[in-house]
């Protein structure tokens, strides 16, 4: 799956995050990452995660979306790089 999707691995051999702060990102555009493809993570590491990874899809799924269905917030972000830096910064968190 690296090799077809050409993502990096790390060093031990899982799937590499992007550099910066947001173990989410890759340097794919489009592929998220979340749970132990990064590495052995426990069970709220992992919901955490994808939590945020399918966060970060939604906002690209609405963004060509012309109509919107339903309201969510987190289908309502624009899906960029800056939402993952917001996601850093602190923005949005309650």
């Amino acid at each position: 799956m690296k090799k077809m999707l050409g993502m990096e691995s790390s060093s031990d051999r899982f799937y590499a995050e992007a550099p910066g702060l947001d173990p989410i990102l890759t340097s794919v555009e489009g592929v998220f990452l979340a749970g132990c493809c990064q590495g052995p993570k426990d069970i709220p590491d992992t919901v955490a995660q994808a939590s945020g990874a399918s966060a970060l899809a939604c906002a690209i799924l609405a963004k060509g979306r012309k109509q919107q269905v339903r309201s969510s917030p987190a289908c309502t972000k624009p899906a960029s790089r800056s939402l993952a830096e917001g996601r850093r910064s602190g923005e949005g968190r309650e």
